[in-house]
């Protein structure tokens, strides 16, 4: 069978809702979704529809490159468009590399991690230095390139040459305003969110310290550490809780989006470290709340979020100050126009022509 559209995905919290939206606004029958990386298939699972295929074997590791081949070769080559959610360099990159045609019509969603490898992990190696020239030949000859944030595809262009067009697209539900009434609730002291997961780029101890040292200390910390790393969740956990004591706590177990959401919502301000475009979805939802985020004045969503007069602060400033009730319904506005499930369908409906 046919489909006209194939995705490319992988087990991460985000891609279930995606499947789920395009099932439901789309034509079904036209999309078809293939799991090639089943690394958190019980963490994350995918929904089960006549048009997601998993297969048994992880394959995007190297091992099983021939295996990849076999598998999807002949959804792929019969596809008008093919969607790689995430390029990551992994077998399916190889497999690219050797399937031009193939490559002349898939398009890669940015997703961040996949966009900044060369300045994340160098090349050491002689293997990594390999594995290099086939990601930068594949990342340099999508026929599109999937982001709403103009300043990464920019960074596609520097990084490896990006020659397709720039497709401007809201993709994961994850990322759109999210309508939630505040529950009255009296607030003697502020509360911090302090990174989105227990990846090291969250740079919590920069944040910490950063905390520790302000005049005022009347103050509570969430910290999500329930996604990224166990090893080092652990120690942000007990970094956390030495530095802070009852002050802190820690989100170590996976949660519902809407038990989530309860959680944003008694947040006060949002404190994201990160180096390169990351976060988003709870950067999006916090500014939709109304609550201050402060960031990096150097990553690509600074300026998106400039561009949309969406005032987010510079991390180099971080104190107990929020926003000006003006400033904080401006801000509400915008995300809601920008960030909404109207102009997600519109922008998938243009990509998936």
């Amino acid at each position: 069978m046919k489909y006209r559209v194939v995705h490319i995905v992988s087990n991460e919290k985000f891609i279930k809702p995606f499947i789920e939206l395009v099932n439901d606004k789309f034509n079904a029958s036209e999309h078809l979704f293939l799991n090639i990386s089943n690394a958190n298939c019980n963490k994350y699972p995918l929904p089960e529809r006549d048009n997601v295929i998993e297969f048994r074997l992880d394959l995007n590791t190297y091992k099983n490159f021939f295996s990849l081949w076999k598998e999807v070769n002949h959804y792929l080559k019969h596809a008008d468009k093919v969607i790689v959610h995430g390029a990551f360099s992994g077998s399916f990159n190889k497999y690219l590399y050797f399937n031009p045609l193939i490559l002349a019509k898939a398009y890669w969603v940015l997703w961040g991690g996949d966009l900044y490898q060369p300045l994340i992990r160098p090349a050491k190696t002689l293997k990594q230095k390999i594995s290099n020239i086939f990601d930068w030949k594949v990342k340099g000859n999508f026929a599109g390139y999937i982001t709403y944030i103009p300043g990464d595809y920019e960074l596609a262009k520097k990084l490896y040459g990006a020659k397709g067009g720039y497709h401007e697209c809201l993709m994961y539900p994850s990322n759109l305003h999210k309508e939630f009434k505040l529950p009255e609730t009296p607030k003697h002291r502020l509360t911090f969110l302090v990174g989105n997961s227990a990846d090291p780029s969250n740079n919590h101890e920069e944040i910490f310290d950063k905390l520790n040292t302000l005049e005022d200390q009347n103050f509570d910390i969430i910290c999500p550490l329930s996604y990224g790393d166990e090893v080092h969740a652990e120690k942000i956990k007990q970094l956390g809780q030495t530095m802070f004591e009852s002050r802190f706590t820690a989100l170590v177990d996976f949660m519902e989006f809407d038990e989530y959401l309860k959680i944003l919502a008694r947040v006060d301000v949002g404190v994201f470290a990160h180096k390169r475009q990351q976060a988003m979805g709870n950067t999006i939802t916090l500014l939709g709340l109304g609550k201050t985020v402060y960031m990096r004045n150097d990553v690509t969503p600074f300026t998106l979020f400039k561009e949309l007069e969406i005032n987010v602060l510079d991390i180099k400033y971080l104190d107990l100050n929020v926003l000006d009730n003006e400033t904080i319904n401006r801000n509400k506005e915008n995300i809601q126009n920008y960030f909404s499930e109207q102009k997600i369908i519109k922008q998938l409906s243009e990509l998936f022509k």
